[in-house]
């Protein structure tokens, strides 16, 4: 097993960004190791120096195996980080189709604004990932477009 084999003797243990090992086997997509390590007790909700879990980087770099076993194992789509955005906006900002509608399969809320009132499917849109805004705007169940035309998206926090 890769934890034995790298000799992580704690994998409680934190880096400066208060990461422990999980967040790195969910960023490089090992899902299994994922799920051993959820196994041994490591909180699939702890978040990071900047308020984000490890969804968040499964999400974006879109490891779907990994996100599906965070999931599964209690992790949480709707945790947000301190800029108030979730999972949900990494995953739509970087047009990953499929961890989007895992994310939503589990309960993720499309209709979430960040402190700058923008939801995942401003984040889809502004960098041309037209199916990921159909899918977002789908699930919101509302024409989030309307709403878009009444954000300011230059407004600080």
């Amino acid at each position: 097993m890769l934890v034995e084999e790298f000799g992580v003797a704690e994998p409680q243990a934190t880096d400066r960004m208060q990461q422990t090992c999980l967040f790195y086997a969910a960023r490089e997509g090992h899902a299994e190791l994922c799920r051993y390590l959820l196994g041994r007790g490591l909180d699939p909700n702890l978040r990071d120096s900047v308020g984000q879990t490890c969804l968040f980087y499964a999400a974006r770099e879109g490891r779907t195996g990994s996100l599906a076993v965070l999931l599964q194992c209690g992790g949480d789509p709707n945790v947000i980080d301190i800029n108030k955005q979730t999972a949900l906006f990494y995953a739509s900002r970087d047009n990953r189709l499929e961890a989007v509608l895992l994310l939503l399969r589990a309960g993720s809320d499309p209709s979430l604004k960040d402190c700058l009132r923008r939801t995942a499917w401003h984040f889809a849109k502004s960098n041309g990932h037209a199916q990921v805004c159909a899918v977002l705007k789908n699930a919101a169940g509302k024409s989030v477009e309307v709403e878009a035309a009444n954000t300011d998206l230059k407004k600080m926090c």
